[in-house]
């Protein structure tokens, strides 16, 4: 794990258009980094750990790997 990284978690978005669940996370205050798009509905990102509850209150199912 990078100097970068520490503090945060990796999420794994899967969807028809995960570039929403961006502008809908971002909307609720929490702040993404290292967005990569791996497939046309697929993207992985990082948040800062004391997000997380929030992120999963938005979206339950999301994967992490943390």
């Amino acid at each position: 794990m990078g100097l970068f990284e520490r503090g945060k978690e990796k999420i794994l978005l899967e969807g028809l258009m995960p570039e929403r669940a961006l502008l809908r996370l971002r909307r609720a205050g929490i702040a993404v980094y290292n967005v990569q798009k791996i497939k046309k509905n697929r993207i992985v990102f990082l948040i800062k750990k004391k997000d997380s509850e929030k992120v999963f209150a938005i979206y339950p199912k999301m994967c992490y790997s943390g």
